[in-house]
């Protein structure tokens, strides 16, 4: 069992920056929850989430567009979402990590990952 004090002062609540966090009430409940909501907020102003997965607006917009242009290219572009379409988006999302942030081994090999589930999940889809 960890020592970690979890608790958020009502101080260091209201210097939160995000404004999803701003907008949020004061954490409640277990001190679980209280934990998440903690570390959340700490990923958020992590100084080092930049350098590997790219400055968050400019990632995010380049994710956006490569997962919209794989569901407009499949051969059944209004079709549901597959699982191998979820594996092969999440491909696209290391991708542009690795692209806009640093290129740190976690992203090769989840997309080393994600290419054999998506083909897994395309080959058990024909059989």
């Amino acid at each position: 069992m960890s020592n970690i004090n979890y608790s958020i002062s009502p101080e260091d609540y209201a210097k939160m920056q995000l404004p999803i966090f701003r907008a949020m009430p004061p954490p409640q409940g277990s001190p679980a929850a209280q934990g998440i909501l903690t570390e959340a907020l700490n990923m958020t102003k992590s100084s080092n989430k930049p350098a590997t997965h790219g400055e968050r607006n400019a990632s995010f917009k380049a994710i956006a567009s490569a997962i919209t242009n794989y569901l407009g290219n499949r051969k059944n572009p209004t079709g549901p979402i597959r699982p191998q379409d979820v594996a092969a988006m999440f491909l696209r999302v290391k991708e542009i990590r690795a692209e806009y942030g640093e290129p740190i081994l976690d992203h090769f090999v989840d997309m080393a990952a994600y290419a054999a589930i998506f083909g897994e999940l395309s080959l058990n889809e024909v059989s």
